[in-house]
């Protein structure tokens, strides 16, 4: 980080006459930030900068008391919060550590010239290619992230094109199937059986009507015949 601001505000300018046109912003905005910036020191929170407990903010905002004893609900919590700031003085302490380590570099190459930055690169070229590259992060993040979106997507597109398009596909097809088999077997078997019945009845209700001439001989000769065709049966069985 302390290199880009090196580089950025403590270095020459290449293009001066570009340089020549920047001016600060104005009070109003630069006022609030210098309130805002003071504020964010310790001092004005608690005058011990490893305990801010100790601080009258700490003080203001106070923990509300619950209606249930602290040695009922729960043992003494002292041992865990004095293990807990112990802990983070080690993080602490160790953070600014390499934070000020990096700072010192970064003076020492960029500004003070006193290491040169080029003989590292071509001294360690595979470091300094992994670093230029940012740790092939986004390189990382295109494979996995974006790749595997991608993959995950396409995969869902053949199951949703695939699959459920399919299924319902298919019923459509069955159903179609289904309604021309239907279709045929209404036409074909139920009307042609409702059609041959109406035209037997009609074409029996012709012939029947052939002997009703309203002639008593002829119905004296029907009358015979009958007679005789029963007669022969008879005999037949």
């Amino acid at each position: 980080m302390f290199r880009v601001v090196i580089l950025t505000f403590l270095g020459n300018h290449q293009q001066s006459e570009r340089y020549n046109l920047i001016h600060e912003s104005p009070k109003v905005m630069t006022v609030p930030l210098m309130i805002l910036a003071a504020l964010s020191f310790f001092i004005f929170f608690s005058f011990n900068p490893l305990d801010g407990n100790q601080g009258w903010l700490a003080r203001a905002v106070e923990r509300p008391e619950s209606v249930v004893p602290a040695s009922l609900a729960a043992p003494s919590t002292e041992v865990f919060e004095e293990a807990h700031h112990h802990a983070h003085y080690a993080a602490m302490f160790l953070s600014l550590l390499v934070a000020g380590l990096g700072i010192a570099i970064a003076f020492a190459t960029y500004q003070m010239k006193k290491i040169n930055a080029d003989k590292i690169a071509a001294s360690l070229p595979g470091l300094h290619k992994f670093l230029l590259n940012k740790w092939y992060f986004d390189e990382l993040y295109g494979a996995v992230v974006i790749g595997g979106t991608l993959a995950l997507t396409n995969m869902l597109r053949w199951f949703d094109n695939t699959i459920v398009d399919g299924i319902v596909n298919g019923w459509g097809w069955l159903t179609r199937l289904a309604a021309t088999i239907s279709g045929w077997f209404d036409t074909w078997v139920v009307d042609g059986a409702v059609n041959a019945v109406a035209y037997l009845s009609g074409l029996g209700g012709l012939v029947l009507r052939k002997t009703q001439t309203g002639k008593i001989q002829t119905y004296v000769v029907l009358a015979v015949f009958g007679v005789m065709v029963f007669y022969f049966v008879m005999r037949l069985v």
